[in-house]
């Protein structure tokens, strides 16, 4: 979810630099067959990332070179692309041989804060997120769902009243906006008890971050290579004298800060005079209550660290994932009608709504675990080893000079791409059609039931990554999506007018772009209300 660090602006002179840091590095991958680079500069990563659909030559490659295969970065760097089950499971777990890129972890430091879970690792890393982890339990997240369903009637309302003024549209709303609102809404109210309508600035800041971490073009790309090239000391140094763009999450960290400090400040105090709060209790409310309780446990700076942190970490992604579940739906009216019969009949059977209650219906979380494997929210993230390793493999590779290879050293320093995308399409894992979106697959057998071995939390796709660093709010995640889809499914029917104009593009997370905007961002269905 912190992809968007990766694109702050670098000075003119840093690919200098870069160049004499990546020349003398050792080249392990060599002998590991791969795809032929485009170019110099940008080796094999503008077919991985520029291009659309997503993973147009990234899953191509799978087929062609197996589940493990070397491809060039920017600058002559070498890379290890990782969809292999084993190899994942080896660089995932807490050996202590990879870690998240330290470049990417200095920025994540000053534009969140050394508290937050996205910066904090080792025993700091542990401590944090087991504090943190009660907020997100089943148990908890039974507070939440009253405001859940409140935000998703927001939407709905709104939906209504926008068709009513705008006749001339023919019913055709551009979700993207509407849904990302929706998600910040629910993310700053449900986590953390804060009342985001009214802070117009928090937003626009907010928004400008994201801005800024989905641009796609090739300085992006570049950039983001340069960064890993760098000393310590030099991605430090632009931390303090930022470039514009890394100005701009800066500025997001100040406003983050402020607002955090004033909100935990007065919710401390209400609790110190005994008022308790009128609405519904936060997931921040129980970890407050942890470090009242027990303040040697976590410190108060370690909670403010949190707010902009789950901002950025629980909006964007959720969203869009909302965002693709209305276009398959859109673009299959049998599967709408099922969902919404699915919902009528849940709704008839139980009037009490809770985490158990969305569990219950079959086809409702079918979809849902489709759209989270096929429309994984990050399609790829990189780690770097910080020892010499050894990575096993399930299968043996044909090495370049024709040897059978059944493991791969990897040298201190260098970088592998866990290849999350390529995961989620595993034949052998999803089906013989796991290039294909099908939600049925997950009713009719051909994902296996069985949890034994499992890389992610959630019905064992790796969309929110695997092991120490799981996504912590994964839960909070498919709980809104099945709030808002059952409320807006039943009342809403959603056609789309042309749904070859859409393609899934990395921009921070999997986003939907118009063909025919020139790069636009956006999805337009048509909404009828029944």
């Amino acid at each position: 979810m912190s992809s968007y660090l990766l694109f702050g602006s670098v000075s003119l002179l840093v690919p200098v630099v870069a160049f004499f840091c990546i020349s003398d590095r050792e080249k392990p991958f060599a002998g590991i067959p791969g795809p032929s680079p485009t170019s110099w500069p940008y080796g094999n990563m503008l077919e991985l990332l520029f291009h659309a659909p997503y993973g147009q030559h990234e899953f191509e490659w799978q087929k062609r070179y197996g589940r493990v295969y070397s491809i060039k970065g920017c600058i002559g760097e070498d890379r290890l692309m990782v969809s292999d089950p084993i190899t994942l499971r080896h660089i995932l777990a807490d050996t202590g041989d990879f870690r998240k890129c330290p470049q990417h972890q200095l920025i994540n430091k000053r534009v969140f804060g050394d508290g937050s879970v996205l910066y904090a690792h080792g025993a700091e890393h542990r401590r944090i997120r087991n504090i943190m982890l009660p907020a997100f339990s089943v148990n908890a997240l039974l507070l939440v769902v009253p405001k859940l369903q409140a935000i998703a009637e927001e939407l709905r309302e709104s939906w209504a009243k926008s068709l009513e003024s705008d006749m001339d549209e023919g019913g055709v709303v551009d979700i993207f906006p509407d849904i990302h609102e929706t998600t910040l809404k629910a993310v700053t109210q449900c986590i953390m008890g804060y009342d985001m309508a009214a802070d117009e600035a928090y937003i626009e800041s907010y928004r400008n971050l994201v801005i800024t971490g989905a641009k796609r073009s090739k300085l992006a790309i570049l950039t983001h290579s340069v960064l890993l090239a760098l000393p310590d000391w030099v991605v430090t140094a632009l931390t303090y004298f930022p470039p514009r763009d890394f100005a701009t999450l800066l500025r997001f960290r100040k406003m983050s800060d402020t607002r955090s400090s004033k909100f935990l400040k007065s919710k401390i105090e209400a609790r110190t005079l005994g008022i308790e709060s009128d609405g519904e209790k936060s997931l921040f409310d129980v970890m407050l209550d942890t470090y009242l309780k027990t303040p040697d446990a976590l410190t108060l700076e370690e909670i403010q660290n949190q707010f902009g942190t789950i901002t950025v970490a629980g909006e964007d992604t959720t969203a869009n994932t909302l965002i693709w579940a209305f276009y398959e739906l859109s673009r299959n009216h049998d599967w709408q009608i099922r969902l919404r019969e699915e919902i009528n009949v849940a709704q008839e059977r139980s009037k009490e709504r809770t985490p158990q209650f969305y569990d219950s219906m079959p086809f409702l979380n079918a979809l849902i675990k489709e759209v989270v494997r096929f429309y994984n929210a990050l399609p790829y993230t990189e780690r770097i080893a910080v020892r010499d390793t050894v990575l096993p493999v399930s299968k043996a590779i044909t090495s370049r000079s024709g040897k059978k290879v059944t493991e791969i050293p990897v040298k201190k320093g260098q970088y592998v791409e866990i290849a999350i995308a390529s995961y989620n399409r595993l034949p052998d894992i999803w089906g013989e059609d796991a290039e294909h979106f099908d939600p049925l697959r997950w009713l009719d057998g051909r994902v296996e039931s069985t949890t034994e071995g499992a890389l992610g939390p959630y019905a064992n796709v790796l969309t929110f990554i695997g092991g120490p660093r799981t996504c912590i709010g994964w839960r909070f995640a498919v709980l809104e999506v099945q709030v808002v889809l059952c409320d807006l499914i039943r009342h809403v029917h959603i056609d789309n007018l042309d749904p070859a104009a859409t393609s899934p593009v990395h921009a921070i997370s999997l986003a939907p772009l118009r063909k025919e905007t020139n790069g636009q961002i956006g999805m337009p269905l048509k909404l009828t209300f029944i």
